[in-house]
């Protein structure tokens, strides 16, 4: 997701330890676990949902072609 490299991440930690503090720090890494995991089943519910409706349109923009060409192999 992010390129960070471990020099970065440990920069990160120790800022955020410094404006947290240590007994804050906890609370805020669940809380924003938390909160990236229901974005990305979000995420990934709409691309489910926006996925099966193009099947679907795709899917019925097939069946009159089919049906076409039927007709035009019965002539």
């Amino acid at each position: 997701m992010f390129n960070f490299g471990f020099w970065e991440i440990i920069l990160i930690i120790i800022v955020a330890l410094l404006v947290l503090g240590p007994k804050q720090l906890p609370e805020v890494a669940r809380i924003v676990g938390k909160s990236l995991a229901w974005l990305r089943r979000s995420t990934e519910n709409i691309k489910n949902e926006f996925e099966q409706h193009v099947d679907s349109v795709e899917t019925s923009a097939k069946k009159p072609m089919d049906s076409t060409d039927e007709s035009c192999r019965r002539k």
